[in-house]
């Protein structure tokens, strides 16, 4: 997930500034075995996120999760009081018991908003959106990566709030990255993300289908796992449309950065995107990007300048995508333009620093 990856690479780079990190985890599992492999201490409790949808089938076991929470609070409160922490940090506003562990220790709290989490995935704060408002409240400062959710989750928020985009790796990474040529044989389209209604992967496949019909050698790879229901759909879609051989559904693959070089595009077809790390490391790999007008994607992608907007279904998409089909080398230009803007604002350098220089000042 893009939240935890840029956590890792935040922790990671506060590391030459002297800030020692230990995680928090509810479970063992990929995240936690990364953060073995950086050597960084983690604690794993079984805490819950403090939000819920009523279309899932554990919703009425939701008053049990949050309960399960208070429960594990105080012998939680006891480690966290043993570690003797400067600062509890919160990478995600899906759950709280970074915010509860501080007020009941009398730590600072800084909180990381990284989701539309009403709009994007249809759940709810427990307790409402004053509580949450309230919480957000208790902290000393609050960090978004987008004007979007500044705007749109935050406006209610009063605390001091902190626009800080999600850095994606160091400049020095990004200028050894090789500029893209333009194709002579085919383009192919990338799609790379959590599998979602939300992500609306069917759009981008069905605006596929449309271009299929017109081009033989185009192909489109979507990239990460999710909804199994969803992902069935996309498979059975591309079975009775005889796209088989040319989109491929990969599921999740750890490091990606090979697919991105052998890409021509990317696909954010995602609503309410918080920011849209897979945006950014596109745009970093000189891939033009086509996105969604909606949440932060608008923040990153310039119209007709380092990538194309579109608003609608398939067919405008479909009418997007086929415009760097048959303008390759304005295509190539576009990726050049969202590598330069890459570079001025998704550098892990200045991500890092500038979270250093806040936790500083709170210190």
């Amino acid at each position: 997930m893009g939240a935890n990856r840029s956590l890792l690479g935040l922790m990671n780079g506060l590391k030459k500034y002297g800030v020692k990190s230990i995680v928090l985890c509810p479970r063992k599992g990929d995240f936690t075995t990364a953060l073995e492999s950086e050597n960084i201490e983690y604690i794993v409790a079984p805490f819950t996120n403090w939000v819920y949808t009523k279309v899932s089938p554990n919703y009425y076991l939701f008053p049990l999760r949050i309960l399960q929470n208070y429960i594990i609070l105080p012998r939680l409160a006891k480690q966290v009081a043993a570690i003797n922490p400067d600062i509890i940090y919160t990478n995600s506003s899906v759950t709280a018991v970074g915010a509860y562990l501080a007020h009941r220790l009398g730590k600072k709290h800084v909180w990381h908003i990284r989701e539309f989490v009403r709009e994007h995935y249809k759940t709810n704060y427990v307790f409402g959106q004053k509580n949450f408002v309230k919480w957000m409240n208790r902290s000393a400062a609050v960090v978004s990566i987008s004007q979007a959710l500044i705007d749109g989750v935050l406006n209610e928020v009063t605390t001091d709030k902190h626009l800080i985009y999600n850095g994606i790796m160091s400049k020095a990474q990004m200028e050894k990255l090789p500029e893209k040529n333009p194709q002579t044989k085919g383009f192919t389209f990338l799609n790379v993300g959590l599998i979602h209604p939300m992500k609306q992967q069917m759009q981008a496949l069905k605006a596929f289908h449309i271009l299929a019909k017109k081009h033989d050698n185009i192909r489109l790879i979507f990239v990460g796992k999710g909804r199994r229901i969803y992902t069935w759909r996309m498979r059975r879609f591309c079975e009775k449309n005889g796209l088989a051989d040319k989109v491929s559904i990969m599921g999740y693959v750890p490091d990606p950065s090979e697919i991105y070089r052998n890409a021509d595009a990317l696909l954010m077809c995602s609503l309410y995107e918080g920011m849209g790390r897979v945006t950014a490391e596109a745009m970093a790999y000189s891939l033009p990007v086509i996105g969604y007008r909606s949440g932060a994607t608008p923040e990153l992608i310039q119209h007709n300048k380092n990538g194309l907007l579109y608003e609608g279904n398939e067919h405008d998409l479909a009418k997007e995508m086929n415009q760097l089909i048959i303008k390759t080398e304005r295509a190539r230009e576009m990726g050049a333009a969202g590598r330069e803007k890459a570079l001025l604002l998704f550098s892990t350098d200045d991500y890092v620093k500038r979270i250093y220089e806040l936790i500083l000042s709170l210190s």
